[in-house]
């Protein structure tokens, strides 16, 4: 158990009441949380008929574990993809309202894609070449820029209550093994280069798990495991 105090008191006071608290628990077997990371061997898809009104899909695939050199890296890479995928599958290509994609942090980590659209197959199309253009031309030193403002000042206004100082700190002992990361975290992002992030995004988006729930009559689930990237189908004309 990790328990933070914040407030101005007495330190004996605190481990007084926390010893009396602790008194009452009773003694249990040591337990050591795992580390693992989620490396899958090849891509794979697995489908499952729904009547929805539009089909979901989601992909996992691997990221670095807590206190490893690439993680701060790929929290910036996979938050600036995040921004290009919305671009892409909504912006562009019209074929979702709220597609996601992020980093699941944790003792257990790993990278998310989501999306619900009514074409499965182009969705699939337009996110891998997204995936292998990044890995080909890496993102831009002002999107980096970008990102460790805007990441650093979410952080920052989130914790301007006591109670997410508090969380920040229990957070990283849990996680990290480190709670001082919640103090340090500023000038460890600001000493992620362009490179770091090019490079943790190439390491870890390789095979992807795939999910998909919905009319399977609209998916060719070898566009999902097929080691080449397939090529966006053109639109339809209206005639």
């Amino acid at each position: 158990m990790v328990i933070v105090v914040v407030g101005d008191l007495d330190k004996a006071e605190i481990e007084k009441k926390v010893k009396e608290f602790l008194s009452k628990v009773p003694a249990g077997s040591p337990f050591k949380l795992k580390e693992e990371s989620y490396s899958p061997s090849a891509n794979s898809f697995n489908p499952k008929e729904r009547e929805n009104a539009t089909n979901y899909i989601q992909g996992i695939t691997g990221a670095p574990l807590p206190g490893t050199p690439d993680y701060n890296s790929f929290v910036l890479a996979m938050r600036i993809f995040s921004t290009r995928h919305f671009i892409e599958v909504r912006s562009k290509n019209g074929l979702s309202y709220a597609p996601g994609s992020w980093f699941s942090q944790g003792r257990t980590p790993y990278a998310n894609f989501f999306v619900t659209t009514t074409q499965p197959d182009k969705y699939i199309a337009v996110a891998r070449n997204l995936i292998d253009e990044v890995k080909k031309n890496g993102f831009t030193e002002e999107e980096l820029k970008n990102e460790k403002t805007g990441y650093l000042t979410g952080l920052y206004y989130r914790q301007e209550t006591n109670e997410e100082q508090a969380a920040a700190l229990a957070t990283n002992e849990v996680v990290h093994n480190n709670w001082k990361r919640a103090i340090e975290i500023k000038d460890e992002i600001n000493k992620v280069t362009l490179q770091d992030a090019n490079n943790a995004f190439k390491k870890y988006i390789t095979n992807i798990t795939w999910v998909y729930q919905g009319d399977p009559k609209k998916v060719d689930s070898k566009l999902y495991v097929q080691k080449e990237t397939p090529p966006i189908p053109a639109d339809k004309k209206a005639f």
